[in-house]
């Protein structure tokens, strides 16, 4: 029922399948997905503390400048957010991000 490392049949109700691994590999997942959020989380929180400490003298920004530096951040994942399912419909399927 499954082919490698990837959940062959996606009915989390189907006790069979669940059974014979797709447990183990839907665990993983979720495990790699909260580490993944946590260093995304730290990096962007770091980033909009660290731009706020950015010498003027030395890169010449505002401070309206370095607000927008983390604003920036926040957008840009808003957008990836919004274009992901988009390309998922458009390409079919999830295998084109492995």
């Amino acid at each position: 029922m499954l082919r490698g490392n990837r959940i062959a049949v996606g009915n989390p109700e189907n006790s069979l399948t669940w059974d014979a691994g797709n447990n183990v590999i839907a665990r993983r997942n979720l495990l790699w997905s909260i580490v993944t959020s946590h260093v995304v989380f730290s990096v962007w929180s770091l980033w909009s503390v660290t731009a706020l400490f950015m010498p003027r003298s030395v890169y010449g920004f505002s401070t309206g400048d370095k607000l927008l530096l983390g604003a920036t951040a926040s957008l840009v994942g808003a957008l990836a957010r919004l274009l992901y399912p988009m390309a998922n419909a458009r390409l079919g399927c999830r295998d084109w991000a492995d």
